[in-house]
Order: structure tokens, then sequence, then C-alpha cells
């Protein structure tokens, strides 16, 4: 979640409007035409590179068998329960019991883009009928919805119209907060929008990641002694408040979306750069 291709994804259409543009304008073609078919012939790959990342993680979640917990063994394992809330924390804007959460800033600029996000860094309990297995969501890739949105003005002055300025508790938050605080230091008077995801006992939850055995930790019950984080080998750990059949619809159709995207775009922006060298060289 540290990164959103829908900014990618609009930055990708305006190109391709300038460079139409550009097409229809030779003189200016002779300039930009080069360096902006070599642009755009590297998003390309870059679409290319995501969309074949999201169909082996689908194919993974397709070939993998879901596990009860308590039958869950050292190596990759596919998991579906619910999270184990802790006594002691709560969601840092709405305040809401929680076993892991996240904010995700963004700013308006032409459109809103990604800028960081900050999480709890904690490990949870995922529980089922069968037992509880300890979740390490360090260096996760996280497929959560939004909880709640909140958007406005980041001052932290005291104005007539407050309803375009972002809520107190927000505000309170980021100054509170030595990461964002850091981070939005020069954001002053720039709007922003701050997402809040977080896991309740409520959501549904789904896991796949390699289980590993907990160090010094002893226990009759199996499941106790592992723990589910992203491993050194598979280097993957998947976190998702959805079904396996909606995690595995959303991957293969992004994943269908961006490698034949990708694709066609590779091969026009690709024939445009050598069509642009024989040109220059004569042919």
């Amino acid at each position: 979640m540290d990164f959103d291709l829908n900014d990618l994804k609009w930055a990708y259409v305006i190109g391709i409007i300038f460079l139409f543009i550009l097409v229809f304008q030779g003189s200016l073609l002779v300039f930009y035409g080069p360096f902006m078919f070599f642009l755009f012939f590297l998003i390309s790959l870059w679409f290319i590179y995501d969309g074949t990342r999201k169909y082996l993680l689908s194919n993974k979640v397709r070939d993998t068998s879901t596990s009860k917990i308590r039958s869950a063994a050292v190596g990759l394992v596919e998991l579906f329960g619910t999270a184990k809330l802790p006594d002691n924390l709560l969601t840092p804007i709405s305040k809401q019991k929680c076993a892991y959460w996240l904010l995700q800033f963004e700013y308006a600029e032409r459109g809103w883009h990604y800028y960081f996000s900050i999480d709890s860094e904690n490990k949870f309990w995922l529980q089922d009928e069968t037992g509880k297995i300890l979740v390490d969501t360090k260096g996760a890739e996280l497929d959560l919805q939004t909880n709640n949105v909140y958007i406005g003005i980041f001052k932290n002055e005291k104005n007539d119209d407050a309803k375009k300025f972002l809520p107190k508790v927000v505000i309170d938050f980021i100054e509170s907060n030595p990461i964002s605080k850091r981070k939005l230091r020069m954001y002053h008077g720039m709007q922003l929008r701050v997402s809040e995801f977080f896991l309740t006992d409520l959501d549904p939850v789904y896991v796949l990641g390699d289980a590993t055995m907990i160090e010094n930790v002893k226990s009759v019950v199996g499941s106790d002694n592992l723990i589910v984080k992203k491993g050194t080998f598979n280097k993957l750990l998947y976190i998702s408040d959805s079904s396996e059949k909606k995690v595995l619809e959303n991957n293969w159709g992004n994943a269908m979306q961006y490698i034949f995207g990708g694709l066609i775009a590779a091969t026009f922006f690709l024939y445009l750069l050598i069509k642009f060298w024989m040109k220059l060289n004569g042919g």
C-alpha cells in the first residue's frame, strides 16, 4: 500500500494526450519526441512488471490450499479467520479498538498523489475455530478496505470556515507523531487526504505468507509456536480483509489489464522509437 498505481495511470493518460499533441506539432516532436517515447516505453514496462507480479500472486492464492490454523506447518501457508483484538490498541483518528491500523497520506496537486503511510507496526493474532497464530505485518502487501477518509487543508490555526480544514483530531495526530510532523511540515496550507484502514474482530482476514518457528517458545499447541511473516525465500506476505475468492478475482483482473495494456503500449512506443531513429538516419 505504499504506492498507488492510480497516480501512475493518470500520469500515463495525460502523457499520452501530450504525446499526440507532439505528433501533430512536428517542430516540437523533433525536440521532445524521443524522450517522451522512451519515457512511456519504460512506464509500459512497469505496468507489465506489476501485472506479472499480480498474476504470480493470484497463482499462489489459487494453488495454495487454505489451512486451519491448528494444522498450519512451517512453510508457505494460506489462512483465513478473524483478528483477535489486543486490550490496548486504538486507531489513531477514530479511536476504534483494532488489531492493526494504517494511515495513508495524500496531497492534492492536479489530482491526489500518494505521499507516505504510517502503521501500528505491530503483530496480531489471527484466529479461527481451531486456534490462533501470530502474524507479523512488517513488509506485508496490504489489501484493506478504507474505513475512514478525512479531507481538508492542513493548517493548525483557528478559522471561521472550519469545514475547509482537516478535523482537529487529525491535526493533533500529525503534530504528535514525529514521522508525520517531519514529513508534513512543508505542507501547511495544502489540501490533504488522510485515509484510515484498520482490522477489527468483525473483519474477515486472509493471510498468505511464510510460517516460521518462534524462538524460545515451546507450546503444546503447534500453532502457538509459529509466526506468519514475510519470508526470506518466498518474499511474500499478503494480508487482506476480503475472502480468498475476492482476492483472486481482484488480482487476476488487475493482472490481465496491466499485462495486456502494458504490452500494447510498449509495442507502440518501441515502434515510434525505432521509426524516429530510422528517420534520423535517413531510413
